[in-house]
């Protein structure tokens, strides 16, 4: 019994003499495998490991030009952006000046502004400013880019007197004009547009965000913006589709010398397309410029419509007819 005794102390002392050894290893090992762990799953990954360097695009995928401010707009023909077009680029007043020599034949294509341009700034030899006349025609897109074209000089001794004279297929956007456009005995007569002629069912006009700041004086079918929106007949007919101007501006005084002028502030004279309910538009147009009608029909925003719609437009600028038998006037439409 006592053998028994002594051997089973015996192996006792012996457990108790190993067991140290195991708990140190067994704490060893669930170290080591805490520390792999940790390793590959904690602490955050390189971001461009997870997620790649998608770099600066816009939403078309295409790198725009810094220089280049986007021309949205929404004419149902389609229509582009100016600068990403293959639009024809104008930095200078030179260039611009190119375009409206005497008996020049217009401008057709798309262009667009890169720059503030001063037709002033555009002399001779002998320091004198080149002279410069409306053009002659415009069709196609004009993208003013937020510039302004400043220094216009322009005297007209037939109808149609603008920076444009006549308008067709055209979109005219975010362009600015500052200046003299005269046209004393001249009909349609117009800041940025002499006469928007509309003869097709397929012809269209479109201007949005351009601002006059031309003092402009005309006989007859006199605007701010545009003069004469409607047919080419000689009876002034109907067009034969429609003319949208909208977020438009006037500042400039606008004078009317005939006997029965029709002179806004925005638009002089619009015939449209009455028979089936298409009109032409004007819209969240303003005009703080003086409106003075020696005749008839003088409105801040419009003329005279017939077969126009304006709506949500401002007008703050006077109006005065400074004939005795003047009639036909209004804050909004003549």
């Amino acid at each position: 019994m006592q053998k028994k005794i002594i051997g089973i102390l015996l192996a006792l002392c012996m457990l108790l003499a190993v067991l140290p050894f195991a708990l140190t290893a067994g704490a060893e090992e669930v170290a080591e495998t805490t520390a792999v762990t940790s390793e590959s799953t904690g602490g955050s990954a390189d971001p461009e490991t997870e997620t790649g360097d998608t770099g600066n695009t816009d939403d078309t995928g295409e790198t725009q030009d810094p220089d280049v401010r986007d021309c949205e707009h929404s004419v149902a023909e389609g229509g582009t952006t100016c600068g990403t077009c293959g639009a024809t680029p104008i930095s200078d007043a030179a260039t611009l000046a190119g375009y409206m020599t005497e008996n020049n034949p217009g401008m057709s294509g798309s262009f667009y502004l890169t720059a503030d341009i001063d037709l002033a700034t555009n002399v001779d030899a002998n320091s004198d400013v080149i002279p410069h006349y409306s053009i002659t025609s415009f069709s196609g897109v004009f993208c003013g880019n937020g510039h302004t074209i400043s220094g216009l000089n322009i005297t007209g001794t037939a109808a149609n007197v603008g920076l444009f004279a006549t308008a067709t297929n055209a979109e005219i956007l975010d362009l600015t004009v500052e200046g003299t456009i005269t046209g004393e005995t001249c009909n349609h007569v117009g800041g940025i547009v002499g006469a928007g002629f509309l003869d097709a069912a397929t012809d269209y006009l479109y201007i949005e965000n351009c601002t006059n700041r031309c003092n402009v004086t005309g006989k007859q079918y006199v605007g701010g913006v545009v003069g004469y929106l409607g047919g080419t007949s000689a009876t002034y007919a109907k067009s034969k589709a429609v003319a949208t101007v909208t977020k438009c501006r006037n500042t400039g005084k606008i004078n009317a010398t005939g006997a029965t002028s029709q002179v806004g502030g925005l638009v002089g004279y619009a015939i449209g397309i009455v028979a089936n309910g298409e009109k032409h538009t004007i819209s969240e147009c303003m005009n703080t410029g003086a409106i003075v009608s020696n005749g008839n029909d003088a409105g801040g925003i419009l003329g005279i419509a017939w077969g126009a719609a304006v709506s949500d437009c401002i007008n703050i600028g006077s109006v005065t007819g400074t004939a005795t038998s003047a009639k036909n006037m209004g804050g909004i439409v003549g």
